[in-house]
């Protein structure tokens, strides 16, 4: 017996073995029923098991994963609290550009400026290419910029332009430099505060960015060649 065990739990033999006590007679033990129909009897007198909350195997390869992450995890917010006033400084210098390329930059400048660093972009990767060497990747970042250097009147090119800026960098750079500067200046004394604006903007956001999906589907609609009217009538 379990002395912490208050339950009355049914003991039931298989394979044949015999309970040896000598306190139940051998009228009592003859009316029992075979090990294997008593247990049958006791599984669909059951109730049903709730199995909705069960937890996911995880074997040794899952387990290595998470540490193997987490140790990842560890040294990128080690890195960024290293580097996160470079990181900084581009993220102004960035915010800098599309202010300037909003406002203050005009329209016949912004194409002579996107001809030229798309001339420099092709002029570096036949270079590359003539080498035999790998494509650098900035030549590509400045053909994609390039593009994106005209502004244009709806807000998918901005989060185009901040999609590149954030791949260039490093989204895992990029975003524990953040959290860093975050944790580090601000929350220690406004930090309330923040988490009330930013409560008190999120539909606003939300909107923004319902908007800026439907802008990116009416682009990628206007760029899908359409079907002439003479491939219309045999269709």
């Amino acid at each position: 017996k379990v002395p912490s065990c208050d339950m009355a739990l049914p003991v039931i033999t298989l394979g044949g073995a015999k309970i040896k006590n000598s306190g139940v007679s051998a009228s009592s033990l003859d009316k029992e029923k075979e090990g294997f129909d008593a247990l049958w009897s006791f599984l669909q007198s059951a109730g049903h098991l709730d199995c909705t909350k069960l937890r996911p195997f995880e074997g040794a390869d899952v387990k290595w994963e998470k540490m193997v992450k987490a140790k990842d995890r560890a040294e990128a917010q080690a890195r960024a609290s290293l580097v996160y006033a470079a990181v900084l400084a581009k993220v102004a210098g960035f915010l800098v550009f599309l202010f300037w390329r909003a406002y203050m930059l005009p329209r016949f400048l912004a194409f002579m400026l996107a001809s030229a660093m798309a001339a420099y972009a092709v002029h570096a990767l036949v270079k590359a290419s003539a080498a035999g060497d790998e494509i650098p990747r900035t030549p590509l970042f400045g053909a994609v910029l390039a593009v994106l250097m005209v502004n244009v009147h709806t807000i998918a090119d901005e989060l185009l332009i901040l999609l590149l800026f954030v791949k260039f960098v490093g989204l895992d750079t990029v975003s524990y430099s953040l959290k860093h500067f975050y944790s580090v200046w601000i929350e220690p004394q406004a930090g309330p505060y923040v988490q009330l604006a930013i409560d008190k903007a999120g539909p606003q956001c939300r909107a923004v960015l319902d908007v800026a999906k439907a802008q990116i589907r009416g682009l990628g609609a206007a760029a899908t060649p359409k079907p002439s009217a003479e491939k219309a009538k045999t269709m």
